[in-house]
């Protein structure tokens, strides 16, 4: 009976994202941390015997090899528009050092979170122009 409480789906009663375990006494155990509830070393370990099922770890599996594919650079199919709110851009367009265009209102790499690293380039050209005394 108690094997079965472990396998059973319940969600966490806090935050109902995670599974519940019988020994956080129905919460994750993330949020049975963040109430401040005990972290005994029984209770973990009765919690981490929790049978996963081999549906489960082909999806981790993909779901890890989808991460590294989405840091991939997404490439722009319109550069008539604007990158952020496919706007037409017209004459206006703006291409920014990151690769993409944009319209008057996301030209500015604060206005659409510019993946250029300004500061280093900055700092590589300073030092190839500035002679040491």
């Amino acid at each position: 009976s108690q094997a079965s409480n472990q396998n059973s789906s319940e969600k966490c009663k806090n935050c109902e994202t995670f599974f519940a375990c019988a020994a956080f006494k129905g919460f994750c155990s993330k949020c049975y941390k963040d109430l401040g509830g005990a972290t005994d070393e029984k209770e973990h370990n009765d919690c981490s015997k929790t049978a996963v099922s081999n549906e489960d770890r082909e999806l981790v599996n993909e779901f890890a090899g989808l991460s590294l594919k989405q840091e991939e650079k997404v490439e722009q199919k319109d550069k008539k528009r604007c990158f952020n709110c496919n706007k037409k851009t017209g004459l206006l367009g703006v291409e920014c050092k990151c690769g993409y265009v944009y319209c008057n209102s996301h030209r500015l790499p604060e206005n659409h979170q510019c993946s250029f690293n300004h500061k280093a380039v900055l700092e590589e050209r300073l030092k190839t122009k500035l002679n040491k005394v």
